[in-house]
Formats: C-alpha cells, sequence, structure tokens
C-alpha cells in the first residue's frame, strides 16, 4: 500500500513538472539549441587547431572569538522522500523585468532587517561586545537605509526555527529586500549555536528560497554571519608595494529563475578559521561593514562595499590577545552570492 501511495505520489508529480516545463521552458529552450550548437563547433575548432599545431594541455583588552568548544555537527532534520521528488513549478509575478540590472528598490518599504543577536550561552563562554555590533546594525540600517530592525537575543534553537519561520511565510510584496544578521558562536560546517544548542546556517536561509518564501522572489536576501568557522589562525604573509606605472513587474511568466537565486550570504571570516571580537569595541567585522555603508551606501552598490569592508578587515586588522599564538592574527571575511543584480540602496522615506 505504502509503495502504491509512492508511486501514484511520483507520478502526479513528475506529469505536473513536465506540463510545467512544456508551458514556461520554451524561452529557456531557445537559448540552449543555440548555445549547444556553438559548444559543438568550438570543441571541433579546439581540436583541429591542437592537431595542427601538437599543443598540450590593548593588551588588556584582549580578542575574543567567536568558536564553540566542540565540534557535534547539526544533523538535516528534513531528510525525507520529497527531497528525491522534482517540485511542481511556481509561477509568481516577478518585481523586476529579465534584463535589469539593479534590483527594484522602489517599493513602499526597504524591507525587515532581524538581528539574531547571542551573547550568553548554557554551555559556551558569553560574548561580550555584541550589544555594541546590535547597537551599530540598528543605527545604520534603520537610521540610514530604512530597514525596520527587529532584534532578538539569546533564543533557543526551537524559538529560532519559529521565528524565521514566521519571517519566511509573511508577505514581502511591498518590500525592496529582505536582511538578517547572526551574530553567534559558531564551527565548522557552518555550525551556529542558539543560546542552548546548535543549528545550521542552512536551516535558516533555505526557509527563504523561491519555492518557500514567494513574495521575496526577484529581491535581494542577505545574510550577514558574524561567527567563527573553525579553529584555524591566520599569521598573513608579508608582502610590499609597489609603484603604479602602469519595473515594477513583467506582465508573464516567459522564463524561470533558479529557487537558490538572488542570496548574498556574508561571513566574518573564511571556512576553518576563527573570527575576532573585541569585549569593548564589538567585532571588527560586523563595525567595519558598518562604516563603509555609513560612507558609501549612496554612490556604491552593495558589492562594492563588501569588497571595501573585505580589504579593510584584511589589511588594517591584527588581532590583539595576551596568547602569543593568537596575538596578531588576521582575518579574511568571505561571500557567497547568487545575486543577479546590482543592490544600490537609494533614499528611503522614513515611513515610506
Amino acid at each position: 500500500m505504502v509503495l502504491f501511495l509512492f508511486c501514484v505520489h511520483w507520478f502526479t508529480r513528475t506529469a505536473f513538472v513536465i506540463l510545467s516545463s512544456r508551458l514556461f521552458g520554451a524561452a529557456d529552450r531557445r537559448l540552449r539549441r543555440p548555445q549547444l550548437k556553438n559548444s559543438r563547433n568550438t570543441m571541433n575548432d579546439q581540436r583541429s587547431m591542437d592537431r595542427d599545431q601538437g599543443s598540450e594541455r590593548n593588551p588588556k583588552d584582549n580578542d575574543s572569538t567567536d568558536a564553540s568548544n566542540f565540534f557535534d555537527p547539526y544533523q538535516d532534520e528534513d531528510d525525507d522522500i520529497d527531497r528525491y521528488l522534482p517540485k511542481p513549478l511556481i509561477v509568481v509575478k516577478s518585481p523586476v523585468m529579465k534584463d535589469d540590472t539593479h534590483y527594484n528598490m522602489n517599493h513602499k518599504r526597504r524591507g525587515t532587517c532581524v538581528i539574531l543577536n547571542h551573547d550568553k550561552f548554557e554551555t559556551e563562554s558569553s560574548r561580550d561586545g555584541s550589544a555594541i555590533d546590535v547597537k551599530k546594525i540598528t543605527s545604520v540600517f534603520q537610521d540610514l537605509l530604512g530597514f525596520d530592525v527587529v532584534s532578538h537575543d539569546n533564543l533557543t534553537t526551537s524559538e529560532i526555527m519559529e521565528t524565521t519561520q514566521k519571517l519566511s511565510k509573511e508577505d514581502h510584496t511591498n518590500d525592496d529586500c529582505f536582511c538578517m544578521f547572526i551574530l553567534t558562536h559558531g564551527t565548522f560546517g557552518d555550525t551556529l549555536y542558539s543560546s542552548d544548542c546548535q543549528f545550521s546556517l542552512k536551516s535558516i536561509w533555505r526557509k527563504f528560497t523561491g519555492d518557500n518564501c514567494q513574495t521575496l522572489v526577484g529581491k535581494p536576501k542577505l545574510f550577514f554571519v558574524q561567527a567563527c568557522r573553525g579553529d584555524s589562525l591566520d599569521g598573513g604573509v608579508g608582502v610590499y608595494g609597489v609603484g603604479h606605472s602602469e519595473t515594477d513587474s513583467v506582465s508573464t511568466a516567459s522564463y524561470k529563475i533558479p529557487n537558490h537565486a538572488d542570496f548574498l550570504i556574508a561571513h566574518s571570516t573564511v571556512d576553518g578559521f576563527f573570527s575576532w571580537r573585541s569585549p569593548t569595541e564589538g567585532t571588527v567585522y560586523v563595525q567595519q561593514l558598518c562604516e563603509v555603508i555609513e560612507e558609501h551606501w549612496q554612490t556604491h552598490d552593495l558589492a562594492e562595499m563588501m569588497t571595501i569592508t573585505a580589504r579593510l578587515v584584511a589589511n588594517e586588522y591584527s588581532s590583539l590577545h595576551h596568547i602569543p599564538q593568537k596575538n596578531e592574527q588576521k582575518q579574511m571575511p568571505s561571500t557567497t552570492s547568487t545575486l543577479t543584480r546590482k543592490i544600490l540602496f537609494t533614499k528611503k522615506n522614513k515611513h515610506s
């Protein structure tokens, strides 16, 4: 009986996917065919060329890290049969035209900026200085960029899941974008810490993919993570300088975009390494990011500001710690992006 129901479920979903592909995949097929032809021609030309040419291929103010004391990977709770079945195509109204180079930032609201701040833990050391980051984020993202900032302190994992699930089900139709800061301890594999246990970063952002949060389709979804991603140290490498002598919507669903489009996931450090925090000044990454936005938000797009932030953190900062091995260590921010357009924060009325 179970096998019979599974087969019926699989057949129904597969049939719907095939029908959807035929209805909405025409534009994709028109693009693919000439590309495949060009690819074959290019390969043949390369083989001919190869045959012809015979080519071969403050000492008291010690910086702290946002790392956990032990490693226990968070298990994915959604390992069910539906993951292996094709999903029906969801058709939604896009806030941008297909060939637009910038995201539409002219909605009624900028959007929500959620801060998941953790500085007290049941099993981990406290994160002194995190409240300074919260204050800075609120000042920049609310007062300058026009977000509605909502801060949550020391939620449990179940509370985080409930909060993010509720956020993903809200109506974001009138929003430009969505933003979230996660300030906490972390370890390998993008495992993060709530006040009581662990959770995975993936369990947060995947709630906002196109098939799960349709009112954010075609809009930027920004996640900034201040947390360690391991326990490795980066001592840096010495270098020396050299001279420099040298629209609101589309009328029809004529194309498809991936469910994972339009995400930016920014980490305070690269995978496997410490991320540094001052108990009196906050984290170097969050503070520097906010300062860069303060200076450049009206003239630079977000990608440019992320690059400036990465350069300043990498070049200008070294840790200050009483343990010699942890002193004068470097930090390299890392960004993963599936953004398909530029993000320029146009000026927003405070209560538009």
